[in-house]
């Protein structure tokens, strides 16, 4: 398990939210079905957005996705960095993150994989180091397409 954390600046994101009906929290009992919704937000997108068409014509050239536990339930974004039309839009803060790649498989496998490395044992390492700024994950398929991909899995902290 390999990560860095690196700095990155502000960005705006616009894409489309969606709130999982029945999700208060992403934790481990609900992590399989909060993996289902993901998968299903996508490929809904995919179908009525032409979520990759826009990828392609991002800034970037990335996609983006944030899970995000709020007071009332989880939400889950998928856009992109962009001024394409969408109805919602995520501001992500200058902040330093903690940053895990991977390559080679299908994206959801390869974010689900990450994010459990993430939680397990990359955080329990830095917990004396760094502080947490908790609400939320940030997917970026880098490069390749959803079923040959290469991700990101970005977490924001704080030194100590």
């Amino acid at each position: 398990m390999t990560f860095t954390i690196e700095h990155k600046d502000a960005l705006t994101l616009h894409g489309w939210t969606v709130k999982f009906d029945g999700i208060s929290l992403a934790t481990w009992e609900t992590i399989d079905e909060v993996r289902r919704l993901k998968s299903e937000h996508f490929i809904t997108l995919a179908k009525t957005e032409n979520l990759p068409e826009k990828m392609a014509n991002s800034l970037d050239g990335f996609g983006y996705a944030i899970g995000e536990n709020r007071t009332d339930g989880f939400y889950y974004f998928a856009g992109v960095n962009s001024a394409i039309q969408a109805p919602d839009f995520f501001e992500l803060p200058e902040s330093d993150y903690v940053i895990l790649t991977a390559k080679g498989g299908d994206s959801r496998t390869l974010f689900d994989r990450l994010n459990t490395e993430l939680f397990a044992d990359v955080l329990p390492q830095l917990k004396d180091t760094y502080d947490f700024i908790d609400g939320f994950v940030v997917e970026v398929i880098t490069a390749g397409v959803p079923l040959d991909a290469e991700v990101e899995l970005r977490f924001p902290v704080s030194k100590k």
